[in-house]
Order: structure tokens, then sequence, then C-alpha cells
């Protein structure tokens, strides 16, 4: 019997896409497969994806049968996120600007322009638009394995189900019909300018449409532990905080910042 590791329905018709991961009895190395019903069975897929890599979860597009999107686990650099939009004749990278961490969740965001793609990630959840890079997106979210991500479109949120640390909802990055992210709430605008990046001995943290108060900081590597942390008195954009990163050894972190308002993460 197979394991189906995920299935996506497209509503407007009848078009299923299955993700079939491998089973304990079929051995080590065994690959996962994509499936779709568009001729009426199902069609096997997967060609164009890479060997041996562990598939996780599948979304359709909301408008668009022909489009859907595969999320990978595992910690191979530069092959999370796959995308097709011929119905699987042939998929594309689009991982470029995600860390090299699991991911386990898909979500898409249907009624709106430029496709938006959310995954839920082993340190929180990203999102991106065809316009738009990858960038971070768990403001207020703790530093947590993401398992599942569901939208609700009538609410304009965003759900997320995590290990150990419950459900989480946010509002989505874009509103419906609108073009750009939503910026009417100053805790939506607040952002960071890490520089350099990468870095290796200073890093400087410059802070841009944040309300003044006292930033609480703090260092984390992948697996969430805290390596470094501490207060800055303001977070204005004139007044960057500068981190002295000698004593941590080369790989990647994550920075987070927060006040009273607002929680953000980079990389």
């Amino acid at each position: 019997v197979p394991k189906i590791g995920a299935l996506s329905v497209f509503d407007k018709g009848q078009m299923v896409y299955m993700l079939r991961q491998p089973a304990f009895f079929d051995g080590f190395g065994a690959e996962a497969h994509v499936y779709d019903t568009r001729q009426g069975k199902w069609r096997d897929i997967t060609a164009g994806l890479p060997d041996s890599i562990y598939l996780s979860d599948i979304v359709v597009d909301d408008d668009d049968s022909a489009k859907a999107w595969v999320v990978c686990g595992g910690f191979v650099a530069n092959q999370k996120v796959f995308e097709t939009r011929d119905a699987g004749r042939s998929w594309t990278n689009i991982s470029d600007g995600l860390p090299n961490v699991p991911l386990s969740s898909i979500a898409q965001q249907g009624n709106t322009p430029d496709d938006p793609l959310y995954v839920g990630s082993d340190v929180g959840v990203y999102y991106r638009t065809d316009r738009t890079p990858w960038k971070l997106y768990s403001n207020l979210l703790p530093n947590v394995i993401v398992h599942d991500l569901v939208i609700h479109q009538q609410e304009e949120k965003i759900y997320a189900a995590t290990f150990g640390r419950g459900i989480w909802k946010n509002d989505l990055a874009v509103t419906p019909n609108a073009t750009s992210i939503q910026n009417e709430d100053p805790a939506l605008a607040a952002r960071l300018t890490l520089y350099p990046n990468p870095a290796k001995n200073e890093l400087s943290v410059h802070f841009h449409g944040w309300k003044p108060s006292a930033v609480h900081w703090q260092v984390i590597d992948v697996f969430g532990r805290t390596l470094m942390a501490g207060r800055h008195q303001d977070a204005k954009q004139h007044e960057p905080l500068r981190l002295q990163l000698e004593d941590l050894p080369a790989g990647m972190y994550f920075i987070e910042m927060r006040n009273d308002h607002v929680r953000l993460t980079e990389r």
C-alpha cells in the first residue's frame, strides 16, 4: 500500500494532485512520486523533479489547474520548492532565497495577482510572489516547526499549525485583488536591514518603520537555540544596532527583534 503524503484538489473541475511518499518496505533511496488526474486517471508527473529528495506537500493553484507547487523536506541546499505551470510536463526550481532547512507545508493564496505562496519550515513561515523573493513572514510567530498552513480567504488570514506551540494566525501578506503587501498596520510596515549579510565579525541592524521603543534581540541557530541576546535602547532608523559575531562559528543564523508592537526575524 503506498503512503499518500498529500492531496490537493482543484475545486473548479475534476482535477486532483497526489504526492506519494516512499513506504518503509520500498527500501533506502526510494523516490517520492507526484501524480495528477488530468487525463481522467492517475498520471505520474514526477519527471523533472530531483531524484531522491523527500517531497512533503503539494498545492494546486486556485484558478488554474495546470499550475501546482511541491515542497521538499531534508537538508539539500536550494532544492526546496518546485513549480509547474503546464500540469507537470516541466518543473521549475523557485527555491532561491530560502534557508537550507526542511519544508513541511505550502499554501497558495487565490484570487490575488502574482501567485502569493507561503511555506511552513522548521524555522517559521516564508512568503513570496512572482514579483518578490522569499521573505520570512513569521511576525509574532515563535521560532518553531510549522507542520501545516491553511488560508481562510474570507477572513483574509493564514493559520499555521506548529510542533508543540499550538495554532497561530496572521494577516495575509497581500489582500485579495491587491498588488502590494499590506502596510496599514505599523507592525506590518516595520522591517529590518542587515549589513553586511553574510557577516563575519560585525553585523549592523538598521530599523525601518519601527515605533520608537526599546527592542529585545536574540541570535538563533537553525535548531532554535538562542546563542546571543540583549536589549537595544531605541529602534530608530538613524540608530542601528551593532552586533559582534567573532565568537560564533561559521553557519546560518537568524536575528530576531521584538518590542511591544512587532516581532521580526531575518536570516
